[in-house]
């Protein structure tokens, strides 16, 4: 099988490590030469490669959420988890309309569209994390 990872972080280097103990194959694509996935993947692909890198995998995955709208778009019917679900991990809001229709527990949180930890006239206890939309805004 062949496996395509979009996105050549640490997360991919560790699944291409692993799933290759299973036979696969793997192809990343990534605009970070460098990238650590890169370094063990079987191919190489930038993102302006796109289409031929869906040509040759049979399922494409993802090991982070910031991954170019052009990209998710060509690979969307290879792609699972769903480019959906995806979608839904990049919006704060999104995640949090499906844990409340679920009827999951989910953390609090505040949306401030300034700099830094300070909302609603109070800075936040240090056991707090910050988590930007869309390529950190």
């Amino acid at each position: 099988m062949r496996v395509g990872v979009l996105g050549g972080g640490q997360l991919g280097w560790m699944t291409i490590l692993e799933g290759r103990k299973l036979g696969f194959e793997f192809f990343v694509a990534d605009d970070m030469p460098h990238s650590p996935a890169r370094k063990v993947a079987d191919s190489c692909f930038d993102y302006g490669q796109i289409d031929e890198f869906v040509r040759l995998c049979d399922v494409i995955t993802y090991e982070f959420e910031h991954i170019p709208e052009e990209v998710l778009e060509k690979t969307a019917p290879l792609t699972f988890p769903s480019v959906e679900i995806l979608k839904l991990k990049k919006e704060q809001g999104g995640r949090e309309a499906v844990s409340e229709k679920k009827g999951l527990s989910r953390p609090y949180f505040y949306r401030s569209l300034q700099r830094g930890f300070r909302t609603k006239g109070r800075a936040f206890e240090p056991s707090c994390s910050g988590k930007g939309g869309s390529f950190g805004v």
